[in-house]
């Protein structure tokens, strides 16, 4: 039977341990130095820390894997995340709705420019040599693209030969999926009437600091609290 650690004493070890095990193994692979500093200065301050580890290693030392998803968290917050940096991000995602906005706007203009041309070239009975069928427009795109030309593009083709047009989206109905797919990552209280149609996330944080985001909210879902001694680690 297996005895859990009962005094602050021995829950700072364990967590030193832990701590250790982790710093070893990416100075090994000689990544995230900036979370190894981090796990230099918890190192240097166990003594401080003790009243802490205790509280943290009480409340998760009966879930296999929580201690380390929690000092993960530890980590990657105090390595990444500083009054400035949290305002970057901020002007990032906020730059990031104003861009989805007017791609919606831009694109859905565009789908209505190209079903209006449509329209014109069947009614006047004048005509012009601009790209009809989707394929001739990915053609045009990957123009450029040596392994679309060599491995793609003739399976492509063959696709058109055996489909007619009546098989394959007109150019404005690809143009307004680009305006729909922008409105659906818009915030809620930016989305227009064009998007919210599906249950896809808004603009949130990416890579890194999104892997922390889950790993918060996985602790979260545990009743975790992280004792404000643990976040003064810069």
């Amino acid at each position: 039977m297996t005895t859990h650690p009962t005094t602050p004493k021995q829950a700072r070890h364990s967590c030193e341990q832990l701590l250790k095990a982790d710093r070893a193994d990416k100075t090994e692979k000689s990544i995230l130095p900036s979370e190894v500093r981090v796990i230099d200065r918890l190192l240097e301050r166990g003594l401080e820390l003790e009243e802490a580890y205790a509280e943290i290693h009480g409340k998760l030392v009966q879930h296999p894997q929580a201690l380390k998803v929690f000092f993960d968290l530890v980590q990657s917050t105090a390595a990444f995340w500083s009054p400035e940096s949290n305002q970057e991000a901020r002007r990032g995602r906020a730059r990031l709705v104003e861009v989805n906005q007017e791609i919606e706007r831009v694109a859905a203009h565009l789908a209505e420019l190209l079903d209006e041309r449509t329209e014109l070239k069947n009614r006047s009975g004048f005509s012009c040599e601009t790209l009809y069928h989707p394929v001739d427009a990915i053609h045009a795109a990957a123009a450029r693209n040596y392994s679309y030309e060599q491995w793609v593009k003739a399976r492509l083709e063959a696709l058109t030969g055996q489909f007619d047009l009546k098989y394959w989206p007109p150019l404005s109905a690809v143009a307004q999926a680009i305006a729909d797919d922008a409105a659906r990552a818009a915030p809620p209280s930016a989305r227009s009437a064009h998007g919210g149609r599906d249950r896809r996330a808004a603009c949130e944080p990416g890579g890194h600091v999104q892997g922390v985001l889950r790993r918060y909210r996985r602790a979260e879902q545990s009743e975790l609290r992280v004792p404000a001694a643990l976040l003064r680690t810069q």
